[in-house]
């Protein structure tokens, strides 16, 4: 995810490049912050809750980023269909009464309903960790876009001091789940 300034595009829009296929993600009303490079920038919010989530603006921005959004209903490569920001539609009859294609406010009320299950999931593992809101959503993000989903945290040990290099993988999706690991908050964690 770029800021438009970084490409040459439009100063406070957030663009996605996949494959050397550059897509406009939409307009960031309070701007557009860009980070160090092989981490993805996102839209800057003004508080730091989203209404509807249990994780903070800057984890949901993040989070839509790595799943990235698709309108129409796609297959997976396990052949499950999606759609919206990685919303399954597994049985397929689930996805009946969403409006194709999806809007991306639609496609965020679906990713609201799906992270409820996987943010209750993560608090069981993270309760009594001394994890600010960063680190919760990380994890959250993790649950969420990872195959093997919350129960790969049941075999990692973690606290609010604990390096994420033992809970986040090497690679780029890895380092900026750890990049948000590591920023300050005074907030802590919905659990």
């Amino acid at each position: 995810m770029y800021c438009g300034r970084t490409i040459g595009r439009d100063l406070h829009h957030l663009y996605r490049c996949n494959s050397g296929v550059i897509k406009d993600m939409g307009y960031c009303p309070n701007g557009c912050e860009q980070t160090a490079d092989g981490i993805s920038d996102y839209c800057r919010y003004v508080n730091a809750s989203v209404q509807g989530f249990s994780i903070n603006a800057a984890s949901l921005q993040k989070l839509k980023s790595h799943v990235g959004f698709t309108p129409n209903m796609h297959q997976r490569y396990d052949y499950i269909w999606q759609i919206g920001y990685g919303h399954l539609c597994e049985p397929y009859e689930v996805c009946q009464g969403v409006p194709v294609p999806v809007n991306e406010t639609f496609a965020t009320t679906l990713l609201a309903e799906d992270l409820k299950e996987v943010s209750t999931c993560v608090c069981k593992f993270a309760h009594g960790k001394g994890l600010n809101d960063n680190q919760f959503g990380a994890l959250v993000d993790y649950a969420y876009t990872s195959a093997d989903g919350c129960q790969d945290l049941q075999s990692k040990s973690f606290s609010n001091t604990t390096s994420p290099s033992g809970i986040f993988d090497d690679d780029s999706w890895g380092q900026d789940l750890s990049n948000l690991w590591h920023l300050n908050s005074q907030t802590a964690a919905p659990c």
